[in-house]
């Protein structure tokens, strides 16, 4: 304190400073509770959109035709059951060009 102002000068120049503070704060967490809900409803929207492309992909693919497979393929048991024959061709294990006899 200095000689020139008495103590409850000072008392009251603390007070309202640290009412201006405290507004201050109130203010900021306002706007911090504003954008925490801003953000919130960006994300639930970028996840419904994201639900909503995957959906599309799905019903997309279950909509795309499934290639027939030649009659040759095709077998009926007697059940009725639709059986598919394919031929899968195996890998060689030994080398290439490596005759065993």
């Amino acid at each position: 304190m200095t000689k020139d102002k008495p103590a409850g000068a000072d008392a009251e120049q603390a007070l309202q400073t640290l009412d201006q503070l405290s507004q201050t704060i109130a203010v900021m967490a306002e706007v911090v509770d504003r954008l925490k809900r801003h953000l919130s409803k960006q994300l639930r929207r970028h996840e419904q959109q994201l639900e909503e492309n995957s959906r599309q992909q799905i019903s997309a693919i279950s909509k795309k035709p499934r290639p027939a497979a030649p009659e040759s393929a095709r077998n009926t048991n007697a059940d009725g059951v639709e059986l598919e024959i394919s031929t899968h061709r195996r890998r060689m294990t030994r080398w290439p060009g490596r005759v065993i006899h």
